[in-house]
């Protein structure tokens, strides 16, 4: 379990805690939430309760564009958003911050199996690095995107972010670091950290 599940008694709450915190400004309702934070709508809306009465998010009304029969329209909803006015926000911020509940091994096995992975390094929020332009990148060969479009939302389910990601072929990401490719040489020269490495870069 996230060691902040521990403390705070649920790990439904730490993931809704840094959804909201990490997306200041944003509404969500219930199924918002539940979809994000991978947590189910019951534990969410028992969650926001809670939080809503400890004075972290407050009650919003707004619109969101929902499809229905095939059609996107424009529907008013109930949900909450980040109360900025909290108190212990800054705090609470810095805390979760620092404590990333993602581990190298964590990645390594999310990312099994979406295909023949030759490389991979985190960077970014991952790291606690705020300067880097991406958070993983990712090197292989027969990628299957939606099973890695699936364990990048289980990854920033537990992080309460969206993270930034980019992913290239062997062919493609060797022909870019021969030629020092500055997207490929800002990612390695910034504070990163590599899980995977069968090309021996960090040997």
């Amino acid at each position: 379990m996230d060691t902040l599940g521990i403390l705070f008694g649920s790990l439904a709450r730490v993931r809704l805690m840094r959804l909201f915190v990490f997306n200041p400004g944003n509404p969500l309702d219930v199924d918002d939430a539940a979809r994000r934070s991978k947590v189910p709508p019951h534990l969410v809306r028992r969650e926001l309760a809670i939080l809503a009465k400890a004075g972290l998010v407050k009650p919003r009304t707004f619109t969101r564009e929902v499809a229905e029969s095939g059609t996107t329209r424009r529907r008013r909803t109930k949900g909450f958003i980040l109360n900025g006015s909290f108190s212990h926000l800054s705090a609470l911020s810095s805390f979760l911050e620092n404590m990333v509940p993602v581990k190298d091994t964590d990645i390594v096995k999310k990312l099994a199996g979406v295909g023949r992975l030759k490389f991979v390094v985190i960077a970014g929020v991952l790291v606690n690095d705020m300067d880097n332009r991406i958070d993983i990148l990712i090197v292989g060969d027969a990628i299957k995107k939606a099973l890695l479009e699936r364990a990048i939302a289980n990854i920033e389910a537990h992080l309460g972010r969206e993270l930034r990601y980019a992913v290239f072929s062997t062919y493609d990401f060797k022909y870019r670091l021969a030629m020092s490719d500055r997207f490929i040489r800002d990612v390695l020269h910034y504070p990163h950290s590599t899980v995977i490495d069968r090309f021996g870069i960090t040997a």
